[in-house]
């Protein structure tokens, strides 16, 4: 098999030059074969203001830019619909730095954003500016556009990669990408089969010299070499790779199968509570059918949100009021209905999305099962338990909501994502993974260390589901392919809320194309889907509003508190040290799980979605959550309460 390598300046292969990857130009020839009928990158931008153009703009234009001007009240919408290379922010527009913040909460990571002036910008306002992350100011008068088309084939590089790197994984040559100091960055398929070393994985690899391969094997040190995938929203047409290794020490934790890598610089900077949030939460041990109809279809006509049949108070009916709406309080609701928030929702929401009729399933069996899934949690948990089932149930039907989410989920995978929703932390001991495994528990035994809760939570459900003895089993009724395929769903939901594979899942997600209209691919994306939709539900509480995002904040520290303690009693390896409450900034480990989960994830998810609104919400907190952490002392964790 022939065996070439990209990249080295001593390989007796060509070397792909970087010029290869830039647009052609507006007034260049395109005389490459096989180019004539693609289109040029387009050069598009809008200019934000209330008044007319400048030298700049007419420079822009003169080079083939298109250029757009449009109102400030206007400027998200055209934004969400053009995807812009470059926005130019009027200086003399009102309130500049909320408007910039604004459009940086929903614009592509790509995308260049820029203040134009007729003066010079004040320190304070450029002070104001940055927190946008708006640092680049030019002059209406100036003629020189060079920064806009640098961005221009910089945005025309990144967006190549994924299918230069796709289409490397194809062929049938053994290739390797190294750079000048011989450094791996990547192997295709071919170049595993040739040499037996897993991508991310390798401790040994061959190294090119002057001379040609080496007859010895150079050891390659762990860290060098890993698989980057882009996290990137799927809405950015692709998106570049990571743009450096995260750590050795990082890289090195991951085992042979985890090939979906963060693109997080917190794990460079040596951040503690980032890299203990990777070791304690994903690392975690220390060395031809009939077309299915959408949810648009299935239940646009037969949406109700009717609970007159079943008896329940003043109180509770009106906690129930808002479920279809973010700002719902669901701790409201388990006070109210004396912590039966999981079963008093569950019967309101199944019951609007039609979840007996798909089933085929009796209301009073379905009543007795969700009764029965709720006695199942344990109420002592503060974070853990039925209420924060019901948080995340409620998630997953506001999602569903979304138009755009549900003209792509099929109707019997909407059903199976209200299902696992519910019984996703079903007899949750308080514990994590890591704790079930340091101390050999017979779970992580029976489960071989590997989602050892998610496997627990969802066999337990099957099981007392199809207990004869009980009369709960609300999936009796379907055939036994429609049974098969419905735990099949339930199933990969509830494995998809491991938060070890959080990076995997969300890879999966970015990389899905959503223009098959086969059927096998329509189920396959409603499943993909369904599962980044139910993550991002699980993990949904920092978008929460402040008030309810600070009291699942205090739960989740309390719970997480406990196991440190228990840990250090039992002189088992500590999960994740700096939940001590003798010295957590617990503001800090907020800050740091939305660095390292919750921005990205859900970044894809609102722009998939066109929620931008929850987006939104996530930043505000995330801000308060940062200021808050300064003033913040040990004597703060000992008020907190669940």
């Amino acid at each position: 098999m022939p065996w070439c390598c990209i990249g080295s300046s001593t390989s007796s292969t060509p070397p792909i030059s970087s010029d290869a990857l830039l647009p052609l130009s507006a007034n260049q020839e395109n005389t490459q074969p096989g180019l004539s009928n693609h289109k040029l990158q387009p050069k598009t931008a809008i200019l934000v203001t209330h008044g007319g153009d400048g030298i700049f703009i007419d420079r822009l234009r003169a080079s083939n830019w298109t250029v757009e001007n449009v109102s400030p009240s206007s400027v998200e919408a055209v934004v969400t619909r053009q995807k812009p290379l470059v926005i130019l922010l009027d200086s003399r527009i009102d309130d500049l730095a909320t408007i910039a913040k604004s459009i940086r909460s929903i614009v592509e990571d790509d995308s260049l954003i820029t203040v134009i002036s007729d003066r010079s910008i004040s320190e304070k306002r450029r002070r104001s500016l940055a927190k946008a992350n708006i640092v680049h100011f030019v002059s209406w008068n100036s003629r020189d556009t060079s920064l806009i088309e640098f961005v221009a084939r910089i945005v025309a590089r990144l967006r190549i990669l994924p299918a230069l790197y796709t289409a490397l994984d194809e062929v049938e040559e053994a290739i390797e990408v190294c750079d000048e100091s011989h450094t791996v960055a990547y192997v295709n398929s071919a170049y595993e089969r040739l040499t037996g070393c897993v991508r991310g994985h390798c401790v040994y690899l061959r190294r090119r010299v002057s001379d040609g391969f080496s007859n010895h094997d150079q050891h390659f040190a762990p860290g060098q070499m890993h698989r980057d995938l882009s996290l990137k929203s799927i809405r950015s047409q692709g998106g570049g790779l990571v743009d450096a290794p995260i750590s050795e020490d990082a890289v090195r934790l991951l085992s042979s199968q985890e090939i979906y890598a963060p693109s997080i610089t917190r794990f460079r900077d040596g951040d503690r509570i980032a890299t203990q949030y990777y070791d304690g939460l994903i690392r975690l041990q220390q060395p031809g059918r009939q077309r299915k109809r959408s949810v648009v279809d299935a239940y646009r006509d037969k949406r109700s949100t009717s609970d007159a049949r079943r008896r329940v108070s003043g109180e509770v009916r009106q906690a129930l009021e808002n479920e279809h709406l973010w700002s719902f309080d669901v701790l409201q609701l388990e006070r109210v209905s004396e912590h039966h928030a999981l079963s008093q929702l569950a019967l309101k929401l199944f019951g609007r999305w039609k979840v007996c009729e798909m089933l085929q399933c009796p209301e009073d069996t379905m009543t007795r099962w969700l009764l029965s899934i709720e006695a199942h949690y344990h109420p002592v948990n503060a974070y853990h338990n039925a209420t924060h089932a019901a948080d995340v149930l409620q998630a997953t039907s506001f999602f569903l909501d979304a138009p755009s989410v549900a003209t792509y989920v099929v109707e019997s995978h909407a059903a199976a994502s209200l299902i696992a929703a519910t019984i996703h932390d079903l007899d949750h001991p308080g514990r994590g993974n890591a704790f079930l495994i340091n101390t050999r528990q017979s779970l992580s035994i029976l489960y071989n260390d590997l989602s050892v809760l998610e496997n627990h939570h969802v066999a337990l459900a099957f099981q007392l589901t199809l207990q004869q003895s009980n009369n709960i089993n609300i999936l009796a009724n379907l055939p036994r392919e429609e049974f098969g395929s419905m735990r099949s769903c339930i199933v990969e939901m509830v494995l998809a809320t491991d938060i070890r594979r959080h990076f995997e899942y969300l890879a999966k997600f970015n990389q899905m194309e959503l223009t098959d209209e086969r059927e096998s691919e329509r189920e396959a994306h409603s499943i993909t889907i369904c599962n980044m939709l139910l993550k991002c539900a699980d993990i949904s509480n920092p978008a929460r509003e402040w008030a309810l995002c600070e009291r699942w904040a205090h739960r989740i520290v309390q719970e997480y508190f406990e196991q440190t303690r228990e840990e250090k009693e039992k002189a088992l390896p500590v999960t994740m040290a700096f939940f001590d409450r003798e010295t957590c900034n617990v503001p800090l480990t907020q800050v740091g799980f939305v660095d390292m989960f919750a921005r990205e994830a859900f970044s894809c998810w609102t722009q998939f979605a066109r929620l931008p609104q929850v987006l939104k919400q996530l930043e505000s907190n995330y801000e308060r959550w940062r200021s808050m952490a300064d003033g913040w002392t040990s004597a703060h964790n000992n008020s907190l309460h669940s």
